[in-house]
C-alpha cells in the first residue's frame, strides 16, 4: 500500500481529479460523493482555533464587554487577525 505522500506525488490521481490543492503545496482528497441537484463544494483548510470565536459569541448576543470578560478569564480564546 503506498504512503500518502506517494499517492499525492502520483500523476494518476491528479489527472483523475481526485486531489484538490487547499493551500499552496498542500493537497487533500476530493469528496467522492455527488448529490444530484447539489453543487459540490471544494475542500478548504479548517479554521484556526479562535478564528471565529468573536463572531460566534456575537451571534449568541454576547456584547463586547461580555466577550472581553470571557477573554480576560481565559474562558475563550480569540485569534487576533494580523
Amino acid at each position: 500500500m503506498p504512503a500518502p505522500w506517494e499517492v499525492a506525488a502520483d500523476p494518476q490521481p491528479e489527472a483523475a481529479g481526485v486531489l484538490a490543492e487547499i493551500h499552496p503545496g498542500l493537497k487533500t482528497i476530493q469528496n467522492p460523493i455527488q448529490v444530484e441537484g447539489v453543487e459540490k463544494v471544494p475542500p478548504r483548510m479548517a479554521s484556526e482555533v479562535g478564528e471565529h470565536t468573536r463572531e460566534i459569541l456575537r451571534e449568541l448576543d454576547f456584547g463586547d464587554r461580555e466577550i472581553g470578560a470571557l477573554i480576560e478569564r481565559g474562558a475563550v480564546f480569540i485569534k487576533e487577525k494580523a
